[in-house]
């Protein structure tokens, strides 16, 4: 039975990186013959689309093979099963042991492949892992057929694990810190990179409204935790910002770093949605900041909005696509004057910090 399973999950793996790949190719209406595009625009979206196919993919048929079996699979004698994913906090020198047909995904810290038997798949890739490799984040690692694999911390780390795993020293169990937010959610290692590195906080009540729209003052916030709130002096210059406000602070420093403007007559607009747009914008001036490289430049004309892109947003979202940091939706659409949710912009956040910070 533990073969079935283990073979199910092989095979939907390889298929699924097949069909993203196939799937972005160009067609004789469409095609490709710019070298820049291929190299800068065309192979960087096909490998962020596969990615991010594989993994519903790998989940759906992962879920179904398991219904399937319906309980049938040998668990090693003293080892957890989780049908979903079981959230780890490590300390230094912390492990996890994982069985065949499990898979584990490093959310922070530093995490190696330490003591492997058998065949560990990185999913984004299908490369074989070799012991002593370091996991990347926020990618899916997965145990074939008859493996045994010891995944060990460098430093203070946190992952997610499901299908059968045993706990080492150092490792303890890990819940969501909101109450709105589950290990099996597609957002779920975004949301907890930010509240383990107090970036984004919730909103009141153990809740972090993933699905909520972002305002203004929110993304300010967000900046200003990334550089650990330094102080600030004098007034905000926004008549609709006041010092007694909990987000003064993180405005008057966007502000003054010119990271982010306000409107017309002197406001600022603290409680409006803030736009896709808007968040590339400010992550590119705070890129710009940092002295962190901005010159990656994607082709918003692959996107069928792209033209609807503002002009005061062009060079920012060229740069957001270009890096990774926003991809289209199912229609590969941009959306640049669409909301954006807390969950997306905690995405968006991750990715810029393990990225490029």
């Amino acid at each position: 039975m533990k073969r079935l399973f283990t073979g199910v999950m092989v095979a939907a793996l390889l298929s699924s990186l097949t069909w993203a790949a196939a799937g972005s190719a160009g067609t004789s209406s469409d095609p490709l013959v710019s070298k820049s595009y291929v190299e800068d625009t065309y192979l960087s979206q096909v490998i962020a689309e596969a990615e991010e196919n594989i993994d519903s993919r790998f989940q759906k048929i992962l879920e179904e093979a398991a219904e399937e079996l319906n309980g049938q699979i040998d668990i090693p004698e003293g080892y957890i099963i989780a049908r979903d994913y079981d959230s780890l906090s490590l300390q230094e020198d912390g492990s996890v042991t994982l069985a065949s047909g499990s898979s584990i995904i490093v959310i922070s810290g530093t995490v190696r492949l330490h003591g492997l038997e058998g065949t560990v798949i990185d999913i984004s890739t299908g490369r074989e892992c070799s012991e002593g490799d370091v996991l990347k984040r926020n990618t899916r690692y997965f145990c074939a057929e008859d493996t045994s694999a010891l995944f060990q911390a460098s430093s203070a780390a946190v992952v997610a694990v499901n299908g059968c795993y045993l706990p080492g020293n150092g490792t303890s169990e890990n819940d969501s810190p909101y109450s709105d937010v589950d290990p099996e959610d597609w957002y779920y290692a975004a949301v907890l990179y930010t509240y383990e590195n107090n970036i984004m906080s919730g909103v009141g009540g153990d809740e972090f409204s993933p699905n909520t729209n972002l305002d203004r003052a929110q993304i300010a916030q967000v900046l200003y935790n990334m550089e650990d709130t330094p102080g600030v002096d004098g007034d905000s210059g926004f008549s609709d910002v006041d010092s007694d406000d909990w987000y003064f602070d993180a405005v008057t420093w966007a502000a003054e770093n010119g990271i982010m403007d306000g409107y017309e007559g002197s406001t600022f607009g603290p409680v409006d949605d803030v736009t896709r747009e808007q968040v590339a914008v400010v992550l590119y001036r705070y890129a710009q900041a940092k002295g962190y490289d901005t010159s990656a430049k994607g082709d918003l004309s692959a996107f069928p909005d792209g033209s609807k892109v503002a002009s005061w947003s062009r060079d920012a979202m060229s740069w957001a696509t270009g890096i990774g940091l926003m991809l289209g939706d199912d229609s590969n659409n941009l959306v640049p004057q669409g909301t954006a949710t807390r969950a997306q912009v905690a995405i968006m956040i991750t990715r810029f910090c393990q990225n490029i910070a």
